[in-house]
C-alpha cells in the first residue's frame, strides 16, 4: 500500500558526493512520504545552493481565504506536490548547480511530500521588487498535479476576482482578487475569456506551456500593493497554499495576529540549527499524536514521550542508560521501524547523550552509527549529531538498488511532550478467576494499539480481551455491567473514539443482559439486544445477538435482515499494566457460534463483523479480491468464479475504504485457493510462467502502465515486503518462477502482506498447500 521510501532523519549535511557548503541539504536528503501531507522549513531552498538565500518573510500568510489553485480533493487522496521544476528529479538545474540523476521531470519522486518552497530559486535577472534578497530569482511557487497527464487537471480562481489572460510564452493569466492580492497562474492552456470569475472558476487546463519547455505544472505568483500606489511587490504564496491546504483536509491551522503562519510540528520539517539555546518550549502536539501505538509500550518502560521529527518516541530510563524507541510513528514511518524501533541506544551523564542511533533505510538496509550532544538546561531538549552513510538513491539495471554512498552529518532532534501514564485501578469482580490468562492467538500478531484517555474519574475492576483490543470493566455491586475500549487496535480508534462502549448492561444468574454496539461509518452506530453467559471458569463470555445491518443507496440508510453475531471477550488483567504485559487475544466464538453461510466446510476463521481488521484476513479473502460491482452484479460482470468459490459468503455492509463489498470464505484454505486461481486463470500466468513484480502490479492495478500511481504503489510495496519472505529486496524485473512451490509461498506472502499491513501468519504453509491443491483442482474442472 506504500510507495518505497528511504526514511531520512537528516537536519545538516556537508559532503554529498562532492565539496558542498556546510548546514547543506540535498533533495536526496528530503524524508519522502507520498501520503503523509508535511512541508520543508519555510523559506529555506532545498537544494540549499540552489538559490538566493531565504525570502525576507517566509511565514507571511498574504490570504488565509484562498481556496486551492487546483480542482483536486485531498481529503480523498488526490494531491499536489510543490517543489522544484528544476532542482527535482528529471529536472535540468541551473548555471553550476545540478539536480540528482533521475528519469525524467516526471519521476515519481516528485510526487511526494514535503512541499518545499521556490520562490528565491535561482534564475536570470527579474527588475521588479520581491521578498527575495537579490534579483536572479524564481518569483513564483511551482507546484505539480496528482499525477503527469497533460490538461487533465483545472487550474481554478483561489479568491473571487477578474482574470485577465496577460499571454507571453508561458501563458500567463492574471487575477486580481477581491482581496487586492493580485495572483498570476503560468504554463495552462484551454484558457476561458477574460472577465469575473467566482472562488472555484476554471481558468485553463495545468500543461507544460513555456518557451524551451517544462514539466507539466501550475506556476503561482502573489502579488500585493506597495505603499502610496508604487506599483507591486511579490511575496511567497506558499503559506496561504498551506493554509488552504490544511482546511481542505480538514486540519486545524493556526495564522497569528501579525499574518504569520504558526509553526507546526506536526507537519513543519525543520533542520539545520546549529544550537539549542532557543528550542526549550514544549511542543504542544506532534504529527504522530493521533496515530496507534505500534506496541513498543509493552516492552519498554517508558518515563516520558517526547516529539522526533513528526513521531512521538518513548524515553526508556535504567541508571545512565537511555533508549528512545518509536511509541506512535508518524503513519508513513511505521512500517518500517516496527520491527526494529529502538531510534538511539546509549547513556547519559546529565550534561550530554551519547550512544548509537539507527538510520532506517527500506532500500540499502539499516544502519547504525555513533551520535553525542547536549541535552537543554531545561531537559527538555536533547539533540545529537553524528555522521552517517547516504545512498546514492539509484537504481541498478536489474532493478535492485544502487547502494553507492557517501557521508552525511545528521542532527536529531528530541522535545519533551509529557510523562507516560499507564495502569488502571483494580478490583475484585464475580467474572475473574484465578487461574493464568488464556493462550495468545496468531491472529493478533502484528496488531498495533491505539490508547483512548478515560475520564479522570474513570476506574476499571478489570481488564480484558476483545479482537485484539483491551476492554476495560466497570462494575457495580447492583449488578451493572459496561464494557469500554482502554486500548483499541489501531482500525478501531475512529469509531472507538466516537462510541468506547462495547457492551452496556446487567449480569444476573451468570448472564449478560444489554446492548451491544454496531459500528457503521456511513449509517451510524447502533445498539442491539445481546445476551450470554460467564464462562464456567469465570474467565470469559459470549454474548449474542442479531446485528442490524444497513445498506447506502443515494445517500439514504436503507435496514436489511439483521444477521446473528458473537462477540468474544476473554480476561486480561486486574490491572491494565498485567494486561499490556501479555501477549494479545482476540478469539472467535466457537464454530457452533458462528453465523454466515457457505460450504459448510467453515474453520471458525471467518469474522465479519463490522470491527474486525485488518479487512483482508477477518474475511479469509487474504487476497483482497474485492469486485467493483455490487454482489447481484457479480455474474454479469464476469465475477461468477467468486461466487462459485467453495466456502464464498458475504455481509451487505462489510465493505473496503471505496464501498465496495468485500466477499468472504469460510475457511483459511478456500482464501489461499482463490489467490492461485486469480494468479492462474485470471492474472493468465502458466506454472512454467516467472513473473515480475511490476508484471504483477500492472495486473492486479489493471493498468499497462509502468508510471501509474497504483502500479508504483503495488510493486513498490512487494519490493519493500518481499526482505521479510525472500530474505533480500527482490527486484523490480526478476524473474519468479511459479513452478517452484518456495517461492510461490514467498510470493503469496509478500502480496498477503500488502494488504493486510502485516504478516499474515494465520496462513500457515500447510494450509497455503492445500488451497493451491484445491485451486488446481478446480482450474482442471474448468
Amino acid at each position: 500500500m506504500r510507495a518505497i521510501v528511504c526514511i531520512r532523519i537528516l537536519a545538516a549535511a556537508v559532503a554529498l558526493f562532492s565539496a558542498q557548503p556546510a548546514f547543506s541539504i540535498e533533495i536526496t536528503d528530503l524524508e519522502r512520504s507520498p501520503v503523509t501531507f508535511s512541508y520543508y522549513n519555510l523559506g529555506h531552498l532545498v537544494p540549499t545552493d540552489g538559490g538566493t538565500g531565504p525570502n525576507a518573510n517566509p511565514r507571511f500568510v498574504v490570504n488565509p481565504n484562498i481556496r486551492l489553485p487546483m480542482a483536486i480533493n485531498p481529503a480523498a487522496g488526490e494531491h499536489m506536490y510543490c517543489n522544484s521544476q528544476i532542482f527535482g528529479y528529471g529536472g535540468n538545474g541551473w548555471g553550476d548547480n545540478r539536480p540528482p540523476s533521475g528519469t525524467n521531470s516526471n519521476d515519481q519522486r516528485n510526487y511526494q511530500f514535503p512541499w518545499t518552497t521556490n520562490i528565491c530559486e535561482i534564475r536570470g535577472y527579474k527588475e521588479r521588487p520581491s521578498v527575495c534578497p537579490t534579483k536572479y530569482i524564481h518569483q513564483g511557487q511551482d507546484c505539480r498535479p496528482p499525477r503527469p497527464q497533460d490538461q487533465r487537471f483545472e487550474a481554478v480562481a483561489v479568491e473571487p476576482g477578474t482574470s485577465v489572460f496577460m499571454g507571453g510564452g508561458a501563458n500567463t493569466v492574471s487575477l486580481t482578487g477581491d482581496s487586492k492580492v493580485i495572483w498570476n497562474f503560468l504554463h495552462m492552456r484551454d484558457i476561458p475569456a477574460d472577465g469575473r470569475k467566482a472562488v472555484g472558476a476554471k481558468l485553463g487546463n495545468i500543461s507544460n506551456v513555456a518557451e524551451g519547455g517544462t514539466s507539466i505544472h501550475l506556476h503561482i505568483e502573489a502579488k500585493v500593493p506597495l505603499p502610496g500606489g508604487q506599483g507591486y511587490k511579490h511575496v511567497d504564496p506558499l503559506p496561504s497554499l498551506i493554509v488552504a491546504y490544511q482546511k481542505a483536509l480538514g486540519n486545524p491551522v493556526t495564522v497569528d495576529a501579525n499574518g504569520l503562519l504558526a509553526y507546526d510540528p506536526r507537519f513543519e520539517i525543520r533542520s539545520g540549527s546549529s544550537g539549542i539555546a532557543n528550542v526549550d518550549s514544549v511542543p504542544s502536539s506532534c504529527a504522530a499524536e493521533g496515530e496507534p501505538s505500534i506496541g513498543t509500550e509493552l516492552t519498554n518502560s517508558f518515563s516520558s514521550l517526547w516529539c522526533h521529527n513528526g513521531s512521538i518516541v518513548g524515553l526508556a530510563k535504567q541508571g545512565q542508560n537511555r533508549r528512545f524507541v518509536y511509541y506512535k510513528p508518524r503513519r508513513d514511518l511505521a512500517p518500517y521501524v516496527r520491527d526494529n524501533p529502538i531510534l538511539f541506544d546509549g547513556s547519559s551523564d546529565n550534561i550530554t547523550y551519547q550512544g548509537r542511533a539507527r538510520h532506517y533505510s527500506s532500500r540499502c538496509g539499516d544502519q547504525l552509527y555513533d551520535v553525542s550532544g547536549p541535552i537543554s538546561p531545561s531537559f527538555q531538549f536533547v539533540a545529537v549529531s553524528g555522521t552517517r552513510k547516504v545512498f546514492s538513491g539509484g537504481t541498478r539495471p536489474d532493478g535492485t538498488p544502487d547502494c553507492t554512498f557517501g557521508f552525511v552529518q545528521d542532527r536529531l532532534e528530541f522535545s519533551y511532550i509529557k510523562e507516560f501514564a499507564g495502569g488502571g485501578q483494580a478490583s475484585d469482580t464475580p467474572e475473574v478467576g484465578t487461574t493464568e490468562s488464556t493462550s495468545p492467538t496468531p491472529e493478533c500478531s502484528g496488531v498495533a494499539l491505539a490508547s483512548i484517555t478515560p475520564g479522570s474519574s474513570t476506574t476499571f475492576d478489570s481488564f480484558w480481551f476483545h479482537n485484539c483490543s483491551i476492554l476495560g470493566l466497570q462494575a457495580s455491586s447492583s449488578g451493572d455491567r459496561k464494557l469500554v475500549y482502554i486500548r483499541p487496535r489501531s482500525e478501531l480508534v475512529a469509531a472507538a473514539m466516537r462510541q468506547p462502549v462495547l457492551y452496556r448492561g446487567r449480569i444476573s444468574g451468570g448472564q449478560y443482559l444489554g446492548e451491544a454496539i454496531h459500528v457503521d461509518d456511513r449509517c451510524g452506530d447502533t445498539f442491539y439486544a445481546v445476551t450470554g453467559p460467564v464462562d464456567a471458569d469465570r474467565r470469559g463470555l459470549r454474548i449474542r445477538g442479531r446485528e442490524p445491518q444497513f445498506a447506502l443507496q443515494t445517500g439514504v440508510c436503507h435496514p436489511l435482515p439483521p444477521v446473528e453475531s458473537c462477540l468474544r471477550i476473554v480476561f486480561a488483567g486486574r490491572t491494565l499494566a498485567e494486561a499490556l504485559s501479555k501477549p494479545l487475544a482476540g478469539p472467535s466464538c466457537p464454530a457452533d457460534d458462528q453465523s454466515g453461510s457457505g460450504s459448510g466446510r467453515g474453520d471458525g476463521s471467518l469474522n465479519l463483523s463490522l470491527d474486525c481488521r485488518p479487512k483482508s484476513v477477518c474475511s479469509n479473502n487474504f487476497a483482497a479480491l474485492t469486485p467493483k460491482a455490487e454482489p447481484e452484479d457479480y455474474r454479469a460482470k464476469d465475477f461468477g468464479y467468486i461466487v462459485d468459490w467453495p466456502g464464498f459468503t458475504l455481509k451487505s455492509d462489510f465493505r473496503d475504504s471505496k464501498g465496495f463489498v468485500i466477499p468472504g470464505f469460510d475457511n483459511r484454505i478456500s482464501g489461499a485457493g482463490i489467490w492461485w486461481y486469480w494468479v492462474r486463470k485470471r492474472a493468465g500466468f502458466q506454472i512454467t510462467d516467472k513473473p515480475t513484480f511490476r508484471k504483477i502490479a500492472k495486473l492486479y492495478a489493471g493498468i499497462d502502465d509502468d508510471s501509474a500511481p497504483a502500479v508504483v504503489e503495488y510493486a513498490g510495496a512487494y519490493q519493500t515486503h518481499s526482505i521479510h519472505y525472500f530474505g533480500h529486496r527482490v527486484g523490480l524485473d526478476e524473474p519468479l518462477p511459479l513452478i517452484d512451490a518456495d517461492t510461490r509461498w514467498r510470493l503469496a506472502k509478500t502480496m498477503f502482506h500488502h494488504e493486510a499491513g502485516r504478516n499474515v501468519s494465520e496462513v500457515t504453509r500447510t494450509t497455503f498447500d492445500d488451497g493451491i491443491e484445491q485451486a488446481e483442482r478446480i482450474l482442471a474442472e474448468d
